[in-house]
């Protein structure tokens, strides 16, 4: 994945890539198509701007950091839990 760049998901019959892309990737550059919608998928991933790709990765790295400080307070609890 390529962060501030635009992209096109081509195989889809990696279920992995498809999830992947799904979760984390814009909106409109989510799906993933074979070789035959390329020429779509190139229109539709030249259409959006870099600002909007910048933002995007900005609440990507925001979800990220919320994850991270959710499973580190998980893990401290557990690990007082024991220690008790």
């Amino acid at each position: 994945m390529s962060y501030g760049t635009p992209y096109v998901g081509l195989y889809e019959g990696i279920p992995k890539m498809s999830a992947y892309l799904n979760s984390w990737g814009h909106q409109a550059l989510a799906g993933v198509g074979g070789l035959s919608l390329l020429p779509e998928a190139i229109e539709s991933a030249l259409s959006i701007s870099r600002e909007e790709l910048r933002l995007h990765h900005s609440y990507d790295k925001q979800r990220v950091r919320s994850s991270f400080k959710s499973m580190l307070l998980a893990t401290q609890r557990l690990s007082s839990e024991a220690g008790a």
